[in-house]
């Protein structure tokens, strides 16, 4: 899977059945699921696994990217909760102002108590996006 971000991801289903037409991808797949090296390249990639997590450089660069990772998602989070309160807010102004018109007192005063009307009747008004 191509990703926005240009980078690719891969998703492996480590514990399906083997189909025996590869066997060393069944072995690589095996070792995923199992943790257990079956082969020359799996007990070669256990190694490197080892040495990856004895290696305090790379361990403190992963820490800082994935510290990076969590700050730039919460600044993500805060930022949709933002925008979804305004236009939340702009939906529910628009709303009023439409039941206003209307001459639709009662509808305004349950509109501010009773979620799923007040969803039916930004429906009706098509006032949201319904995503």
């Amino acid at each position: 899977m191509t990703l926005r971000d240009g980078t690719h991801t891969i998703f492996l289903a480590a514990s399906a059945p083997r189909l025996g037409n590869d066997i060393k991808l069944d072995g690589f797949l095996d070792y995923l699921y199992t943790n257990k090296p079956s082969d020359d390249f799996t007990k070669r990639l256990e190694v490197a696994v080892i040495e990856a997590h004895h290696n305090q450089r790379w361990k403190k660069e992963y820490m800082f990217l994935e510290d990076i990772k969590r700050e730039q998602y919460e600044l993500g989070k805060e930022e949709g909760i933002s925008i979804g309160k305004e236009e939340g807010l702009d939906g529910g102004f628009r709303l009023i102002n439409q039941l206003l018109s209307l001459g639709r007192n009662d509808d305004i005063a349950r509109v501010t108590t009773d979620k799923a009307y007040r969803d039916a009747l930004l429906k009706e008004f098509n006032l949201t996006s319904n995503a």
